[in-house]
């Protein structure tokens, strides 16, 4: 095993450093995320800097010189951005550390000392021989030979021993979880990553190296806190994450976004047409009952189907009774989707797959409606009033399921994720009493404003059809 503290002590004696860089590329730069971020934390003397290769050789940061430890690492010694990274360190005046899994390579001829790192349980190397492991040594002997904090010093001596044992018993322990998680995303085309802290490297190190070169699998690499800027947006049932939960000071980051994608299940609509199947029988179990006088149940059912079916009646006149049992299916089904936020569950209606196929069988009916009234006269009517005209009118029959679909879905989303925002972002005492007038307006008042709005639209345009 390499000895790290001697290398730092031979160093330090010879200069005085107030800077260390970490450069490479992919895998490689990840692995120093780490040890930059405890430097950074930790240390008041030092500055640091984390950098691609390529950028640090063509633009090197102005702090990097003669005071500077320059650490770079290449699993075979030959990348080469690194060894042209190393060569600008060593121009510099800097003392370059190098890292690598092979021996005598062109970074090896460049760099001021090279560390010969291992595979982690491959031929029983310990996690201290890792490249990680070793990037970190390298940054807590260098801030306690600087500035001498013992206690720290010790916690992260302490640690690394530990870590022998526990990153082999980690990896034993996800094993199934890793399982699962593939089997269950084995389809999806794209996979997003997140993580804080020291855990954001990992998820980047997971998104370019796991995912893209090695799956060919979309993925993108997203901060826990910076998932609340823009990429929730793209939050759907089955979009899928992994994220990095971190034990460090950034774990509430990390927990704050778990529990916003938690509210997001794929099972929602199945759950909101059992209830609607449940109301539906035992709606017809009370009217079918047959009372001395009715309850107060059978008079409720009996007054909203009154209800129901004169609102269509009015608007579908002579037309109404082929379509008084699906509108008002159609409209039970969309209320009971849009409330559904009231009981903890994501609306149905919040995905645009569910509101284009209601769109759909809309637009059908009224195609349908269409040619049976009219028959090939709905040539002359696209061709109105000018033949020149036909593409737009096309285009104008085939805007309706999609502004229906998309007016539905955007003011549903809309609201599902202002009360998703507000639950992940304010304090717990904001949360207690005030969600209700939330929810109130969202779920409920706009969830029947909306349900309104779409069933009225689909019993004009059929009715339309037919005059």
């Amino acid at each position: 095993m390499y000895d790290v503290k001697s290398m730092i002590n031979e160093i330090t004696s010879k200069k005085e450093i107030n800077n260390i860089s970490f450069t490479g590329c992919g895998g490689s730069l990840a692995c120093f995320f780490a040890p930059h971020y405890y430097v950074t934390h930790e240390s008041k003397k030092l500055t640091t800097v984390y950098e691609n290769a390529n950028e640090f050789a063509n633009d090197t940061p102005a702090n990097v010189g003669e005071n500077s430890i320059v650490v770079c690492a290449s699993r075979r010694g030959d990348t080469r951005q690194t060894v042209a990274a190393a060569k600008k360190a060593k121009e510099v005046g800097a003392t370059v550390v190098g890292l690598q899994l092979e021996t005598g390579t062109p970074l090896e001829e460049i760099c001021d000392y090279i560390i010969q790192f291992k595979d982690t349980g491959v031929d029983g190397a310990l996690y201290e021989e890792s490249k990680g492991a070793y990037a970190l040594k390298i940054a807590y002997e260098l801030v306690n030979a600087v500035e001498h904090n013992d206690k720290k010093y010790e916690e992260m001596v302490a640690a690394m021993e530990k870590m022998n044992t526990i990153v082999p018993e980690a990896q034993k322990a996800v094993v199934p979880d890793a399982i699962k998680f593939s089997i269950n995303y084995a389809k999806n085309e794209v996979i997003y990553t997140i993580g804080s802290g020291t855990a954001w490297a990992a998820a980047h190190q997971q998104t370019i190296c796991i995912f893209m070169e090695m799956q060919w699998i979309n993925s993108s690499a997203i901060h826990s806190d910076e998932f609340f800027n823009g990429p929730f947006e793209i939050t759907e049932p089955d979009t899928a994450f992994l994220l990095l939960k971190s034990t460090g000071a950034t774990r509430a980051v990390d927990e704050r976004t778990l529990a916003f994608l938690g509210k997001f299940s794929e099972h929602t609509t199945v759950i909101v047409c059992l209830i609607l199947l449940a109301l539906i029988l035992f709606a017809r179990h009370e009217i079918m009952k047959d009372y001395d006088e009715p309850n107060v149940v059978q008079n409720v059912v009996e007054m909203i189907v009154e209800k129901m079916d004169a609102m269509v009646v009015s608007n579908m006149g002579i037309h109404a009774k082929k379509y008084l049992n699906y509108v008002e299916a159609l409209m039970a089904f969309i209320f009971l989707s849009n409330i559904s936020g009231l009981f903890g569950l994501r609306p149905p209606t919040a995905d645009f797959g569910t509101t284009f196929g209601l769109a759909l069988i809309t637009f059908v009916m009224i195609e349908y409606a269409w040619i049976k009234t009219k028959g090939f006269g709905i040539i002359k009517d696209l061709l109105d009033p000018f033949p020149v005209f036909l593409p737009i009118n096309i285009i104008s029959e085939f805007a309706t399921p999609v502004s229906m679909s998309l007016r539905l879905f955007g003011n549903v989303t809309a609201g599902t994720i202002m009360l998703g925002l507000w639950y992940a972002l304010m304090p717990w005492f904001a949360k207690i009493g005030i969600p209700a007038f939330l929810h109130a307006y969202f779920d409920f008042f706009s969830g029947a404003i909306q349900t309104y709005v779409f069933g009225m639209l689909t019993m004009v345009f059929v009715a339309n059809r037919y005059e």
